[in-house]
């Protein structure tokens, strides 16, 4: 009785071992990594809307099968903005294999500054061809995405004096000056970012064509106005500039008054630095100088107008009689000035 006792015991011990690896065998699973392709950061400012290379970065994701058997794999995204990856199919990776494939991903205008996390998911749902896999883990990878700062500060122009002078970086005409005088506007400021902004405006001018002898004109500009104002906010605001002309000219004179918009920062260094453009914009205004060296002989001639290429179909209207060189040279000025602000 007791040698069969002592052989169930031993039956059973044998056994439960077999029975408890069983239990605790290994669910099949992948490994994931993924990485951003350039390194790049969301740029959802949308002056830059016309074009999403901005705004995407590209993913490539690798999933890795280290088992001796293939597997099927679902696949998914935890992302707060949109992409273009498809998961509606599964994923069959062969033993001792790798998959690797890439997708973009895409942020929104309102997203806030920062960093925002970006997580691959990976699950395997078959192994072996055959068998089913209702509890296995889920593998993961993250990534940590910046999305840079933006603000759009924005000139609504309400009233102007002497009419014509601004607004010519929209409107494309420049008009006679009127000597020794205040040439005011007041204007509707909209900011809107996705930060904590500080929205701030600029003032400058510049010389074309020709450049005046020192102490013959004068130009006096406001100082810099800082907006306490927050995003999605509007404000009113009145400004002018002053233009002195001590003596006679004998070339044609353009006086451009320069209106910087943007972060505060960002309109010190344009104010301090001429090339520096960066992330602000510009609204134009100004005026010519006419000078004494060149006298019309006859009737007064046509305006001269110039088509540009612009998506809105809009003209250049040049100042009636004056040089084919001069017009030239404006042309080229205000192109450049133009290019600047789509920077």
């Amino acid at each position: 009785m007791k040698l069969k006792l002592l052989l169930i015991n031993l039956l059973f011990l044998s056994i439960l071992p077999v029975s408890s690896v069983a239990q605790t065998e290994p669910k099949p699973e992948v490994d994931v990594f993924c990485e951003n392709y350039y390194n790049d950061a969301l740029d959802p400012n949308p002056r830059y809307s016309s074009s999403s290379y901005y705004n995407q970065v590209a993913i490539q994701c690798t999933l890795k099968n280290d088992n001796a058997y293939s597997v099927e794999v679902e696949t998914a995204i935890q992302w707060a903005y949109s992409h273009n990856y498809d998961s509606s199919s599964s994923i069959t990776i062969n033993a001792n294999s790798e998959e690797y494939f890439q997708f973009d991903i895409y942020g929104s205008d309102d997203a806030p500054s920062g960093f925002e996390t970006f997580t691959f998911e990976a699950i395997v749902i078959q192994y072996g061809g055959i068998r089913e896999c209702t509890d296995c883990e889920t593998t993961t990878h993250s990534l940590e995405i910046e999305v840079l700062e933006w603000i759009a500060v924005e000139l609504e122009l309400l009233s102007e004096s002497p009419t014509g002078t601004f607004g010519i970086s929209e409107i494309y005409e420049i008009q006679l000056c009127t000597i020794d005088n205040e040439y005011q506007f007041s204007a509707r400021i909209s900011v809107d970012g996705n930060h904590d902004v500080s929205p701030a405006i600029g003032f400058d001018y510049e010389y074309y064509y020709s450049y005046p002898k020192a102490g013959t004109m004068k130009v006096e500009v406001p100082k810099k106005m800082e907006l306490d104002i927050i995003s999605g906010d509007t404000i009113d605001i009145e400004a002018s500039f002053s233009l002195e002309v001590l003596q006679n000219h004998t070339e044609d004179v353009y006086v451009i008054f320069i209106v910087v918009l943007g972060d505060s920062g960002e309109v010190s260094e344009y104010l301090n630095n001429e090339y520096y453009y960066n992330d602000v914009e510009l609204y134009l205004g100004g005026c010519l100088v006419e000078g004494t060296g060149y006298q019309y002989d006859g009737d007064e001639p046509n305006p001269i107008i110039i088509e540009t290429s612009s998506s809105d179909n809009s003209k250049i209207y040049l100042v009636a009689g004056i040089g084919g060189a001069t017009t030239l040279c404006l042309l080229i000025a205000l192109i450049a000035i133009l290019m600047r602000k789509k920077q």
